[in-house]
């Protein structure tokens, strides 16, 4: 029975997750908090002690500052919270901004 759970979660997951220690902005109501980006994939991220506040199915706004050649490059997304823990919330990443609840 463990197996065939295990079989579901990565037939679920498409896209595989990597590491990273990363800042991330949370745009919530005009607030910005920052946050530590703990593994990310084309799909999702999880920041680490953000949002226990947020409920599942929020929608937030995500700022990834990138630095390149000495250049800081702001990378907005959107994304629904899809789950919330002790340990911080998982979110699903949206292809571009949707109607729906905001946090």
């Amino acid at each position: 029975m463990a197996q065939d759970f295990t079989q579901r979660s990565a037939e679920r997951r498409r896209v595989g997750r990597g590491r990273v220690d990363s800042d991330v902005f949370l745009l919530i109501d005009g607030e910005r908090r920052r946050h530590r980006a703990s593994n990310l994939s084309a799909g999702g991220i999880f920041l680490e002690g953000a949002g226990r506040d947020l409920a599942v199915g929020h929608r937030v706004e995500l700022v990834f500052p990138v630095t390149l050649r000495g250049v800081i490059r702001l990378h907005r997304k959107y994304a629904i919270v899809a789950h919330v823990t002790r340990s911080g919330v998982g979110m699903r990443l949206l292809d571009s901004p949707s109607p729906g609840p905001r946090a």
